[in-house]
């Protein structure tokens, strides 16, 4: 199905799901197989556990193959979890 992930980072349900459903209409659009898309979709409420869960995916040997993240989140904002993740991959 799918080798990668697709990882949402927000700490608002409403917006997780609408990027969801709007997930799900791209992949029957472009003819995806259909799945769940709770499959191929993991989620963040923080930049803290974000950083967590990626550094929990790179020591399984899996990255992420697109991070949706709001800018504007508790513990740890948006800014400062893209910078963490740029130097975690790079």
């Amino acid at each position: 199905m799918f080798s990668k992930k697709i990882f949402i980072i927000d700490d608002e349900p409403f917006n997780i799901l609408g990027l969801k459903n709007i997930l799900k209409l791209c992949f029957d659009k472009i003819g995806l197989p259909s799945c769940s898309i709770d499959d191929v979709v993991d989620i963040a409420y923080n930049g803290k556990d974000a950083l967590d869960k990626i550094k929990q995916e790179t020591r399984r040997g899996r990255s992420y193959a697109l991070l949706f993240m709001d800018c504007q989140m508790p513990f740890m904002d948006g800014y400062e979890t893209c910078w963490r993740v740029r130097d975690h991959y790079v």
